[in-house]
């Protein structure tokens, strides 16, 4: 791992959601509990926002994604941008 941080990264589209707490919270006790940290980005909804994190951040400064994106952005751009970046964990649909 050398040049990255021990990192995950969580991508929410909106912090908002009542299920998303939730799973941020089990999102960073699983990376803790893996000497990892979590990165955590809320696009608001903001495509552009999204593709941002995972051009700039997620392939970059993270091991792995985690994407909780509420449909913002479309599955097939999805698919592309996850692809070239870190590991990731989605539903089935991606």
């Amino acid at each position: 791992m050398e040049g990255k941080a021990p990192t995950l990264a969580l991508m929410l589209s909106c912090i908002t959601n009542p299920f998303y707490p939730e799973f941020a919270l089990a999102a960073n006790l699983h990376a803790l509990k893996h000497e990892r940290h979590l990165l955590v980005c809320n696009t608001d909804h903001e495509p552009d926002g999204g593709r941002g994190f995972l051009e700039h951040v997620a392939g970059s400064l993270s091991d792995g994604v985690l994407v909780a994106n509420n449909g913002d952005l479309p599955i097939d751009e999805l698919r592309r941008r996850v692809a070239t970046s870190a590991p990731r964990a989605s539903s089935p649909a991606l």
